[in-house]
Parts: C-alpha cells; sequence; structure tokens
C-alpha cells in the first residue's frame, strides 16, 4: 500500500527524518546522501539536519532560493511523504509465523 502526504512545514520534517530515534534509520545506518542530485548540489557523506532542513525550505548550498511567493505569501512546498507498507495481511501472517 503507499500512503501520500505533503510536507508542510521544513522545520518540522527537518526534526523528524533526521531524528535518531525514527523508524527510518535501521540500526547504525544512518542518513547518508546519495544519488545524482545530492552528487549535483555537492552533498555527501552523512547528512546535517540544518543543510537538510534548508533544502527543505527551499534555499540550495550555491545559495539559489526555490522558494515560490504568491501574492505576497510563501507558497513553497517542502516536499511528499510517501510510505510503502505491506497490507495487514502480511503482517499478521509474519506475526503469527514469528517471521
Amino acid at each position: 500500500m503507499l500512503s501520500f502526504s505533503v510536507v508542510k512545514s521544513a522545520g518540522s520534517a527537518g526534526n523528524y527524518y533526521t531524528d535518531k530515534d525514527n523508524y527510518y534509520v535501521l540500526g547504525s545506518m544512518g542518513e547518508r546522501w546519495a544519488g545524482q542530485g545530492a552528487e549535483q548540489l555537492g552533498l555527501q557523506g552523512s547528512v546535517d539536519k540544518d543543510v537538510f532542513t534548508r533544502l527543505l525550505e527551499g534555499r540550495l548550498p550555491d545559495g539559489a532560493d526555490l522558494s515560490r511567493m504568491q501574492d505576497g505569501s510563501n507558497k513553497h512546498r517542502p516536499g511528499y511523504d510517501l510510505t510503502f507498507s505491506a497490507p495487514k495481511s502480511v503482517s499478521m501472517m509474519a506475526m503469527l509465523g514469528g517471521g
């Protein structure tokens, strides 16, 4: 199943996605920049919460500002949260089957 929601607050999202107790971080895997987009922005290594939050705000490392003003208010959307999850029947089978 896929759940889709709009990320409304860059600050809250920055805290949520970089929280060390968050289930998105599996064990000691940690958050790392990856992919061509990160490479083009010069982002590498561990994700810094402040840099991540600035990106969510639409501010790139080179100083470019991608936020969008309309009628005097900022209409920038930090992003979208896509959550993929197995159907409840799969979870139940795993629980009952011990795996």
